[in-house]
């Protein structure tokens, strides 16, 4: 054995004898064990909170683009439990950050005074924001919708990638509706409010640059894409559920149909059944009607 078949042959002992796929490399599949499954969906969230206080720790299995790829084109996209899984999973981390941000308020709320309103003008200038954004993300998702009819997967993720984005405003909008923030009892504190996205601490009016930074950050963009990624799993489930309704209501139909069908050409059956022994009856009554006429004709003669 040469060295470089030495080499190998340590290489697959300690990695094992596929350890060239991790990479992409021919021969992996998308069910192997191996295979991140939450990253074949969408996104691996072990990926989105590295060294916050949301880290979840490394994933340890394969992100590969073009896994994913297969997985979507293959007839076993959708059937393999994986999208239930992976909803399941980000529902919990949404929760508990829903639960963090409750404690939190209740917490700001000890040292701060209650909630001023928003005035109705404020309120209008907010919808009309809300109202352009829902036309431009509805632009953009017909736009990546065409793109990927059309073949150009890039160019469609471009533009799902942009509408992600406002839909993260959009949701910042939204909830600025709520009313203003609170103001500290405490003249000489800071006044502050709960992040309804991260449930991170914010200092009011502080400068933008911090602002930027949080809103950019990995913590608050990780929970923002989970936010949003649960609302469409929502939508394509309800979507699922209905459409399996309707098939289901179609292959009623048609039973209902071939068996009033079934039915039918069995009454129809009996019917020509019950025409043909009347007329046999008839053709053997007549026979024996003639038959009787000759006799009696002979007996005459």
């Amino acid at each position: 054995m040469s060295a470089k078949e030495q080499l190998a042959a340590m290489l697959d002992e300690l990695m094992g004898p596929r350890r060239n796929d991790a990479k992409g490399g021919a021969g992996l599949d998308f069910r192997d064990d191996n295979v991140c499954k939450f990253f074949l969906v969408a996104f691996c969230p072990h990926e989105m909170f590295v060294n916050t206080k949301a880290d979840l720790g490394p994933c340890g299995r394969i992100h590969d683009e073009g896994l994913k790829k297969s997985y979507r084109e293959s007839d076993k996209f959708e059937k393999l439990g994986y999208e239930r899984s992976f909803y399941n999973f980000i529902s919990r981390l949404h929760d508990d950050m829903k639960r963090k941000i409750i404690r939190n308020k209740e917490r700001l709320a000890l040292t701060q005074g209650p909630a001023v309103p928003v005035d109705e003008e404020t309120k209008a200038k907010i919808n009309a924001q809300i109202s352009e954004l829902d036309e431009r993300i509805s632009e953009l998702m017909r736009e990546a919708e065409r793109h990927g009819v059309q073949g150009e997967i890039l160019k469609s993720q471009e533009y799902v990638k942009t509408a992600d984005t406002f839909k993260l405003e959009r949701e910042q909008l939204k909830k600025s509706l709520f009313g203003a923030p609170t103001v500290p009892i405490d003249p000489n504190a800071k006044p502050m409010e709960v992040c309804e996205t991260c449930g991170c601490f914010l200092i009011i009016g502080d400068v933008q640059q911090r602002i930027d930074e949080h809103y950019t950050g990995k913590q608050h963009m990780g929970f923002a894409r989970i936010a949003v990624q649960l609302q469409e799993m929502d939508k394509r489930f309800r979507d699922v559920e209905e459409e399996d309704r309707r098939k289901a209501e179609q292959r009623r139909k048609e039973y209902e149909k071939e068996k009033n069908g079934t039915r039918d050409k069995s009454k129809e059956r009996k019917k020509r059944s019950r025409s043909r022994d009347r007329s046999r009856e008839k053709r053997s009554h007549d026979k024996d009607h003639k038959s009787s006429r000759h006799r009696d004709d002979e007996r005459r003669q």
